[in-house]
């Protein structure tokens, strides 16, 4: 984790401690993300974190980079709760 990055704003940390109302995460995540292979994200300490206490759907989508050419499923799956 970067040094810069205080508890107050750190995902993991987020939510391990949240108690608010039902969230549903979906992580889309290149597998070819120059930023995953260098172990800068770290997409399963968040899944970890999450525990039962709020659903991840982690998507690896194979072949693609940190870029989003993926990003219309991803956006339809926002666009169903802000909808809601």
């Amino acid at each position: 984790m970067y040094a810069y990055v205080t508890e107050a704003y750190d995902v993991t940390v987020l939510a391990a401690s949240y108690s608010g109302p039902q969230l549903d995460i979906l992580i889309d995540q290149g597998s070819d993300d120059q930023f995953l292979s260098a172990s800068h994200l770290l997409p399963d300490n968040l899944i970890a974190s999450c525990s039962e206490k709020i659903p991840v759907v982690f998507r690896l989508q194979p072949g693609y980079d940190h870029s989003y050419f993926f990003i219309n499923d991803h956006i339809k799956h926002h666009a169903k709760f802000l909808n809601a």
